[in-house]
């Protein structure tokens, strides 16, 4: 590895000369049986760009790649004593391949990757990492009969349909019926909803159009206990129609007992369990391919189903 890349500043990422820099800041990243030790704070880039190389059909190694090194006869401003390099060549892997690393922040050096984003990037990718990772695991689920398992918003729905997405709507939109089953009552609600939001024409189904005003669109919006509102109508009835939360009430409130649920959730899917809504929880529940992170405390619109 070259001596002449520099890293990011040492207020940033810390001192790489103190005594407990490994033991507080140095971490592995994993994808499938290849890791790499690397800076606690780019894991979740590292995952995802380890992640997207495997999901473009290269081969990567078996055990560990170089990372981080504590060698002192590296300079002190050497990547790999930061973490912030990973020993992989993307010479002769194509254009794909440097694209993937360009979009979790990294650049090719010589035969290593080094990460030049800061820690407010990393923390964005590391939630799109884990994100990426569980929508996967929770995309095309297969019907149980002719009763949908998929996502809210990834089919067009209509009279005589069954499915968990029926229910979010008939939550949603206060249906008396709440049985998963798209009857009249549905019928009369969504061409309400409709007409109040100036839709044309009416359909009274559960198209294209209709999940645009009710889900969110793109951003992302972060919840916490003691938020309230629209989004958390949308996480709960979520909840509630994917058997999360299956004796919970749909009041807007995210509470004590609703964090504990998301608690549950975390630690089910691998996350930090620290009861807050983010990226990759949402994307438990709903298709978040196209969202972002940016500005997370602001809301993203949509859901305007107000009874």
């Amino acid at each position: 590895m070259a001596d002449t890349t520099t890293a990011p500043s040492i207020k940033t990422w810390g001192d790489p000369n103190g005594v407990a820099f490994r033991k507080r800041l140095v971490r592995f990243a994993r994808s499938g049986e290849t890791a790499v030790q690397v800076h606690k704070g780019i894991v979740g880039p590292a995952v995802g760009l380890l992640d997207s190389l495997r999901s473009l059909g290269y081969t990567l190694p078996t055990g560990e790649l170089p990372g981080y090194s504590d060698d002192k006869a590296l300079p002190v401003d050497h990547p790999a004593r930061w973490g912030l390099a990973i020993g992989i060549n993307l010479a002769g892997l194509g254009e794909p391949a440097r694209e993937a690393a360009e979009r979790w922040r990294f650049e090719a050096v010589g035969g290593h990757v080094v990460y030049v984003g800061d820690p407010t990037e990393a923390e964005d990718a590391h939630e799109r990492a884990m994100a990426t990772r569980i929508a996967e695991a929770t995309k095309d689920l297969p019907p149980v009969g002719d009763y949908y398992a998929g996502k809210p918003g990834t089919r067009e729905c209509g009279p005589g349909d069954r499915g968990d997405d029926v229910l979010v709507l008939q939550l949603v939109l206060g249906c008396p019926d709440q049985d998963g089953v798209f009857g009249p009552s549905l019928v009369g609600a969504i061409s309400d909803f409709q007409r109040r939001r100036d839709m044309d024409p009416v359909t009274g189904r559960g198209d294209a159009r209709t999940w645009e005003h009710i889900l969110p669109r793109r951003r992302v919006k972060v919840l916490n206990d003691g938020d309230a509102g629209r989004e958390v109508i949308l996480l709960q009835a979520c909840m509630i129609a994917y058997g999360w939360w299956p004796d919970g009430r749909l009041n807007g409130r995210f509470g004590s007992v609703m964090a504990k649920r998301i608690r549950a959730i975390q630690e089910e899917y691998g996350l930090r369990v620290n009861g807050a809504v983010r990226l990759p929880e949402w994307s438990i529940f709903l298709d978040t391919a196209d969202w972002y992170t940016s500005d997370t405390r602001a809301s993203g619109g949509g859901l305007d189903a107000q009874r």
